[in-house]
């Protein structure tokens, strides 16, 4: 969760506004740019996965030595190189596919929009503390329950949050509260003579 009480220029193992401005922008050049990957690189998918796994069994067996060395989220936090390798290597997979039904086209067109609202809901404080420890229960749980509990109470939030943000995006076009944006925007920039 962002901690607003902390300056801005941290990094905080990815939950700062700097991560989140970084993240934007890379995202913002590979969508105006495109990026392209050469198959083999996407063999770094599974090793980006496996070599944190590895790592983290490691550090959970010999605390006292390797504890020491490496930090405890380095390789799962969301500033990790490996968190980042696999972000890209996905983002550029999903914005490469082809959607053919227009139906599903227009669905994922919905969602998409919706999407950074997800990440804003499902983070916030009040939120987090009423959602996440619902799902302590399944630790206890054979491995297979343990993923369809994590895999379908993500969803959920997923689908629940997209909800939410879909209804705040039609008030705000009930009440043209874009275009009051725009305006103010506009405003700006000719007061100031950006561009």
């Amino acid at each position: 969760i962002i901690d607003i009480n902390r300056t801005p220029f941290t990094i905080n193992s990815g939950y700062s506004f700097i991560w989140i401005l970084t993240l934007y922008l890379i995202g913002a050049y590979i969508r105006l740019y495109g990026i392209k990957i050469k198959k083999k690189y996407y063999l770094l998918f599974p090793l980006s996965l496996i070599i944190p796994l590895i790592a983290m069994i490691l550090v959970t067996k010999h605390p006292d030595t390797l504890g020491y060395i490496f930090k405890g989220d380095l390789f799962i936090s969301y500033n990790s190189i490996f968190v980042m390798i696999n972000s890209i290597l996905f983002f550029n997979l999903i914005i490469n596919i082809k959607l053919r039904n227009k139906y599903i086209k227009r669905l994922f067109k919905r969602l998409s929009k919706a999407t950074f609202g997800v990440y804003i809901i499902h983070l916030h404080p009040y939120i987090w503390n009423l959602l996440y420890d619902k799902f302590a229960f399944a630790v206890n749980y054979p491995i297979i329950n343990l993923l369809v509990v994590i895999f379908g109470g993500a969803f959920m939030i997923y689908m629940l949050c997209s909800y939410l943000e879909l209804i705040r995006i039609s008030i705000f076009k009930l009440f043209r509260i874009e275009l009051v944006i725009d305006n103010i925007y506009k405003y700006i920039e000719r007061r100031f003579k950006i561009n």
